[in-house]
């Protein structure tokens, strides 16, 4: 199993200036990235980014809608520099609701189709509104060929045990992320900063442990709120998950 990092967790010094992060990302010791939307500048000088920073790309995360309009044109750009993973990062809660998952169950059946037809393997990353109710047990019955990247941190967050439900969905999990949590965190919100990993309360180890179990390929760092040195944050997880033998 190797680990990447999410780069939703560095968007403020991605906007800065791309192709340094993904060096520093790679002097880190991160084995590949995974796309929080297209990067600004060609497909071709991505590549020779990830290349020359010893980078592979993972996966991306693109919104529902543009994969919807473009899937098979996504599918061709992403094969095209070496990666055969996408996810459907986020949406809003209200299509989960009773009246409304039966269609958006539709909406990502479609979707993986078209994307299995590409040699792609679509997932769906989850937040914490999945976990109310039996919202995530019906998405997961309605849409049995999708895949999850599981968001442990979300699973631990909202009350479920994020080891448990890994076993549960044992062979429809494509990665995980790893993040880490303040004890006795009860809201998540642009003033409490995650810690670097394996410096928060969430057993991180045993995830990995059962992600190398269960032959994962990825963990992804992320970090939704990393502080005000992401690049620092980034390091420290990097350097100590590399004490702990990953």
């Amino acid at each position: 199993m190797e680990i990447g990092i999410q780069l939703y967790t560095l968007r403020s010094e991605t906007e800065k200036d791309y192709a340094a992060v993904l060096s520093k990302v790679g002097a880190f010791g991160y084995a590949g990235v995974e796309l929080a939307g297209w990067p600004p500048f060609s497909d071709e000088e991505l590549g020779n980014c990830l290349t020359q920073s010893g980078l592979k790309l993972a996966g991306a995360h693109i919104s529902l809608e543009e994969q919807e309009s473009g899937m098979e044109r996504l599918c061709a750009r992403l094969q095209g520099l070496g990666c055969t993973r996408i996810s459907i990062p986020w949406i809003p809660a209200e299509l989960l609701e009773a009246e409304e998952i039966d269609s958006t169950a539709v909406r990502f059946n479609e979707l993986q189709k078209r994307a299995a037809a590409c040699g792609m393997e679509l997932s769906y990353h989850n937040h914490g509104f999945e976990f109310e109710g039996d919202r995530f047990e019906r998405l997961a019955e309605k849409c049995p060929n999708l895949k999850w990247e599981l968001d442990t941190f979300w699973v631990h967050f909202s009350g479920r045990d994020p080891l448990q439900l890994m076993r549960e969905q044992m062979g429809r999990i494509q990665m995980i992320h790893i993040k880490d949590m303040v004890p006795g965190q009860t809201e998540v919100s642009p003033d409490i900063s995650n810690p670097p990993i394996l410096e928060g309360c969430v057993d991180i180890l045993s995830l990995l442990h059962l992600a190398e179990e269960q032959g994962l390929p990825w963990a992804m760092v992320e970090m939704d709120y990393p502080g005000e040195n992401p690049l620092e944050a980034v390091r420290r997880s990097r350097e100590n998950l590399r004490r702990e033998g990953y």
